[in-house]
């Protein structure tokens, strides 16, 4: 699979979707990879609202990192990750509430 702007879409699951589902198309896939990401989300996101206080802290722990994800692909035109030592700080010691 073909990604090279790194747009979001990580090729390899794609690769792997696809010759594990060879009716699926490329679309398919990709659709599929985007479900399983909101599905995520909706878990954690429900674990941060309705989980014991001791959950809870793994829970915002899981959703930090998950919110770095989007940061790690965050590619410049020079193939470099801008700023990612200043985000990284931030997001592990004042962690978002």
């Amino acid at each position: 699979m073909e990604d090279e702007n790194q747009e979001g879409r990580d090729g390899s699951f794609v690769d792997y979707y696809i010759k594990e589902n060879p009716n699926c198309s490329v679309e398919g896939a990709r659709k599929h990879v985007m479900e399983m990401i909101s599905d995520a989300w909706k878990d954690l996101n429900r674990e941060c609202l309705f989980s014991p206080p001791f959950f809870k802290l793994i829970a915002q722990a899981s959703l930090n990192i998950a919110r770095m994800v989007p940061l790690m692909y965050a590619y410049d035109e020079n193939g470099c990750l801008p700023k990612i030592e200043t985000y990284m700080k931030s997001l592990m010691l004042n962690p978002l509430d």
